[in-house]
């Protein structure tokens, strides 16, 4: 359409004439979408994002490292809340840096980010909503190169907004000394996101149904007031 046919040439014009990779028109439309069709904007997190795809070897597909990850539960992809926007469930404690390289862990990031902005439009417009059941996370679960990776992404590159970011039975830990080396990479705006739940479940109602938990997580989103002695808000 006219909106790629524009970003197209914003895109070669930031680049001076150079060959550039012009993705698919499909992806190149999320970029002006996500920018609220502002091309200028759009061409540059748009080469940003090209540039992080081949600095880390990114992949639209699922890899065999990628499969690894997923199967030690990290990231569940492919879900959506009760309005539709696609959802991102994050399970850290299940995450060891020791057994799971930090490449791998960044493709497997990507790969589940992808999937979910190309799940829905949303994911453009009003934004990706993210779930982190921190019960259990440890200080050795920060990585700075993970981390800074994961603030450039979502910040420079890829085509998608963050609407929300739930943390769920979060132990004294990661607000103390977790939350704070890794908010470090992320923006005011997107600090404001964050809503720190504890086992405050009521505060997750107008957004999640039970439906979109995985069954071995449900347990741990049980819709109950309870506070916990270790959690922190």
């Amino acid at each position: 359409g006219a909106a790629v046919e524009e970003l197209k040439r914003a895109i070669r014009a930031q680049e001076g004439g150079a060959e550039v990779l012009l993705m698919d028109d499909d992806v190149l439309f999320k970029f002006a979408a996500c920018r609220r069709f502002e091309m200028e904007s759009a061409a540059k997190r748009y080469l940003n994002f090209i540039r992080l795809f081949q600095e880390y070897e990114l992949s639209f597909e699922e890899t065999p490292e990628v499969t690894k990850c997923l199967s030690r539960g990290i990231v569940h992809p492919g879900r959506f809340d009760k309005q539709g926007h696609p959802m991102l469930i994050a399970v850290p404690r299940n995450l060891d840096w020791k057994e799971v390289a930090t490449r791998d862990m960044q493709k497997t990031w990507f790969y589940c980010v992808w999937k979910a902005i190309c799940s829905s439009p949303l994911a453009q417009s009003e934004g990706i909503v993210l779930i982190l059941i921190a019960r259990g996370v440890r200080i050795s679960l920060f990585n700075r190169e993970f981390h800074s990776f994961v603030g450039k992404a979502v910040q420079e590159c890829m085509p998608m907004k963050v609407r929300k970011l739930f943390v769920v039975n979060q132990p004294w830990i990661f607000g103390s000394v977790l939350w704070p080396l890794v908010s470090v990479f992320f923006s005011s705006k997107i600090r404001e996101r964050v809503v720190f739940v504890g086992r405050n479940y009521d505060l997750l109602r107008d957004t999640v149904s039970v439906d979109s938990i995985p069954q071995e997580l449900q347990q741990e989103l049980v819709l109950e007031n309870e506070p916990a002695e270790e959690e922190q808000t």
